[in-house]
């Protein structure tokens, strides 16, 4: 690289915008809610699949 390169590299990242934290997609966005079927009615977690909770889904939440 050029000195020139170096020095306009430098420049972009002095002035470059700050980073900010993301939010946390989990907590922020999403709520957790009992799963229901098509007759509406709660459906129960699957023992044979001990890492996945089908009794509860993640829904988006509502804007006020």
């Amino acid at each position: 690289m050029r000195w020139w390169q170096k020095t306009k590299n430098a420049i972009k990242w002095a002035f470059s915008k700050p980073v900010k934290p993301k939010k946390s997609v989990e907590t922020d966005e999403y709520e957790m809610v009992r799963s229901r079927n098509k007759k509406g009615q709660y459906v129960g977690d699957d023992k044979s699949t001990p890492d996945v909770n089908e009794a509860y889904t993640r829904r988006k939440k509502k804007k006020k």
